[in-house]
């Protein structure tokens, strides 16, 4: 049951960034992008979440939160690092459309 909910978690946190994403691309193009950017960052995140847990370890790190001694996974790190990157740059996108806006 915690494996479902971190998987949950993660994919919650995939879209919110990708309404993030979405706003931002919608405050500097006008388009419609919050729904398409939602749910391709949901999928991208959940194929990541399925490349990086082929691992043995990566997996017992992810689903567990077991760490070996000195094992350190970039592909754990960057299932939570990139939605991060991914919303700092919508905000930034956001600001830029509205101080630039006509």
């Amino acid at each position: 049951m915690k494996g479902i909910s971190l998987i949950f978690i993660l994919a919650g946190v995939w879209a919110f960034t990708g309404i993030i994403v979405g706003l931002g691309l919608n405050s500097l193009t006008g388009g419609e992008w919050i729904i398409s950017c939602g749910s391709l960052n949901v999928a991208i995140g959940m194929i990541l979440l399925q490349l990086v847990t082929r691992n043995e370890a990566a997996r017992r790190l992810f689903y567990e939160g077991e760490k070996e001694e000195d094992y350190l996974s970039i592909g754990v790190a960057a299932l939570w690092a990139i939605p991060v990157l991914l919303a700092l740059a919508g905000l930034l996108w956001w600001i830029l459309g509205k101080v630039l806006a006509p």
